[in-house]
């Protein structure tokens, strides 16, 4: 979901990709729904969910799970409001890039 908001609107030479520590086996059936009319919906990954791999990113950002070394978001609430708070981190993470 982050992935998806951040490449809707992701400056000129920046990608996110979406990985796990321990990834499902597919891509959560709640994910198009909860990105229907948010304009990120294009950008999601319905790819195999993948591992993460901590030498492939430039810049890491973990949500909810403590990892050392990676920034950490911090979400809770219903699927909506996990939602608009990951929409809220990225627009943040947007705006900091822009500085």
């Amino acid at each position: 979901m982050a992935a998806a908001f951040f490449n809707a609107a992701a400056p000129q030479g920046w990608h996110a990709e979406s990985a796990g520590l321990t990834p499902q086996s597919e891509v959560s059936t709640r994910l198009m729904p909860l990105l229907e009319g948010t304009g990120a919906a294009a950008f999601a990954d319905m790819d195999k969910p993948r591992a993460f791999d901590p030498g492939s990113a430039d810049r890491a950002i973990s949500i909810d799970e403590p990892l050392a070394g990676v920034e950490r978001w911090r979400t809770s609430g219903s699927d909506e409001e996990v939602r608009d708070q990951i929409h809220e981190h990225v627009r943040q993470l947007l705006r900091d890039l822009a500085d």
